[in-house]
């Protein structure tokens, strides 16, 4: 197994951790075993700081009213729709229709 595949699977393994306890620990071991200026990994610097800074948090809850109130979501309207479905006045069947698409 190559570097590259080592690191992709530690990387996996990882990843696969959800307790944020044995994270910290795991990135305290890791720091301790590369120190933060010794090595370059293809000409990236290894961070002091913690990337997780720049990350976003993301909403446990959608709140779906919330969001058609933030984009401005009009719906459609049922009498509108009636009236565009008579004057197109469609009399084939659906299967019909289908086909020819």
């Amino acid at each position: 197994m190559n570097i590259e595949a080592k690191k992709y699977n530690i990387i996996q393994l990882i990843m696969s951790v959800a307790d944020e306890q044995l994270i910290d620990q795991i990135n305290n071991k890791v720091r301790q075993l590369i120190p933060a200026k010794e090595e370059m990994t293809e000409n990236i610097p290894i961070l002091e700081e913690p990337i997780s800074q720049y990350g976003i948090v993301l909403k446990e809850e959608i709140d779906l009213e919330k969001i058609k109130k933030e984009q401005n979501y009009q719906g459609f309207d049922p009498d509108e729709m009636d009236r565009l479905v008579e004057e197109a006045d469609i009399q084939e069947p659906i299967e019909e229709l289908l086909k020819m698409i």
